[in-house]
C-alpha cells in the first residue's frame, strides 16, 4: 500500500508540475477543493471515482489520450461516450484569474469560452470565420475530421460542445435584449470562407452556416454581424458581463495565422485567457476602433443579408 501511496503522489505531482496554471485555478476548473488536490498529491486515495479523475485531467487541459493514461492508472476505463456530459458540465464552472492562464486548443478552449457564453451580458466576437455558435449539425464532426486519430471520442466531443454552444447562443439572446452577441469580420476572410472551398460537402456546411446566421439575424435584434475593412492578425472574444449577474468580464485571446486551416494546427497553445481589468480595458478600447471600421454598406441587416445571400448564390454558382 505505501509504495502505491508514493506512486499516486509522484504521478499526480507530476502532472501538476507540468500544468501552467494555479493551484486555485485547476480546483476552480475542476470542481475539487484544494485540500481534495492536495491529498490526492500526497498519494492518499487509492480509489478515486472517474467523474473527478476527468474533471481533474481537463482542468490540467490534458489531452483526451492524457485522460486515458490517468483513468487507465487509477485502474478505470478509458473515455467513452458516456463521458461526454461529464466534460460539458464542467463549463458551467466559473474560472476567475487576473493572471493569463494558457489555452490549449481542441476541446479545453471551447470548453472554456462555453464558460464565458453562458453568463449573462453581452458578447463581442472577433475571428477570421463565421460564429462556430451557429455551426449546422454535423458540420465540427466533418471539419475536425483529420483529428479523429487524436482519440476516437474527440469528433464526437467536439460536436456535443459546439451542439452545447448553439443552445446557449439562442437561449441567451432569447432570455432578455441586455444579453447580445456581436461579430467582427473581415469581408475578405468572409468571403474566402463562403467561396474558396473546393470540398463539395464542405461548401453544402458552410451554406448552411450562412443561411443560420441570416435566420439569427432576422430573429434576434440583439445579433449583430458586422463587416469590417481590415484584416486583424489576431482574434479575440469579450464577454462583458451584465452588472446584476456579478460576474466578472472574460477575455480570450486566441491567436490564428493568415493561412489557417482547420483541423490541421501546429502545437497546443492557441492563447490566452484572463479576468484582468487593466487588460480587458485595452479591448474594449479595441472594439471602439472596430467599430470605426464597419464597412458603411453593410451596417443595415437587411443590407447585409442580401449581400450574405449574394454570397451564397455566387458560391452555388460556381459549383
Amino acid at each position: 500500500m505505501t509504495n502505491k501511496k508514493e506512486q499516486i503522489s509522484t504521478y499526480i505531482v507530476d502532472l501538476l508540475s507540468k500544468s501552467t496554471k494555479p493551484r486555485n485555478q485547476i480546483a476552480a476548473i475542476s470542481g475539487l477543493s484544494n485540500t481534495y488536490i492536495k491529498q490526492l498529491e500526497k498519494g492518499n486515495f487509492i480509489s478515486v471515482r472517474r467523474e473527478k479523475l476527468i474533471a481533474f485531467g481537463v482542468a490540467l487541459s490534458l489531452s483526451l489520450n492524457e485522460i486515458d493514461n490517468l483513468l487507465n492508472f487509477f485502474d478505470r476505463t478509458p473515455l467513452s461516450s458516456a463521458d461526454i456530459t461529464t466534460i460539458l458540465e464542467m463549463s458551467n464552472l466559473k474560472m476567475k484569474s487576473t493572471a493569463l492562464l494558457p489555452l490549449k486548443n481542441g476541446f479545453p478552449l471551447e470548453l472554456a469560452i462555453l464558460s464565458a457564453e453562458r453568463l449573462d451580458g453581452h458578447l463581442s466576437v472577433l475571428y477570421p470565420e463565421p460564429t462556430f455558435c451557429l455551426y449546422p449539425k454535423g458540420f465540427r464532426q466533418y471539419s475536425e475530421r483529420m483529428n479523429v486519430a487524436r482519440h476516437a471520442l474527440y469528433n464526437d466531443l467536439v460536436e456535443a460542445i459546439n451542439s452545447e454552444r448553439n443552445r446557449v447562443f439562442y437561449e441567451n439572446l432569447e432570455k432578455s435584449d441586455e444579453n447580445s452577441y456581436t461579430q467582427y469580420i473581415c469581408k475578405n476572410c468572409l468571403e474566402d470562407y463562403v467561396l474558396k472551398c473546393d470540398d463539395p460537402k464542405e461548401k453544402k456546411y458552410r451554406n448552411e452556416h450562412i443561411e443560420m446566421i441570416i435566420s439569427a439575424l432576422r430573429k434576434y435584434k440583439n445579433f449583430q454581424f458586422y463587416i469590417i475593412n481590415h484584416c486583424p492578425t489576431m482574434s479575440f472574444t469579450l464577454k462583458q458581463t451584465s452588472v446584476a449577474s456579478k460576474d466578472t468580464d472574460k477575455l480570450f485571446i486566441v491567436f490564428w495565422p493568415r493561412h489557417l486551416k482547420r483541423g490541421r494546427r501546429s502545437g497546443r497553445l492557441s492563447g490566452f485567457t484572463t479576468d484582468n481589468d487593466v487588460v480587458i480595458q485595452n479591448y474594449r478600447d479595441e472594439i471602439d476602433v472596430l467599430s470605426s471600421t464597419k464597412m458603411e454598406e453593410y451596417q443595415n441587416k437587411n443590407d447585409l443579408i442580401v449581400y450574405l445571400e449574394g454570397l451564397i448564390s455566387d458560391q452555388k454558382k460556381g459549383q
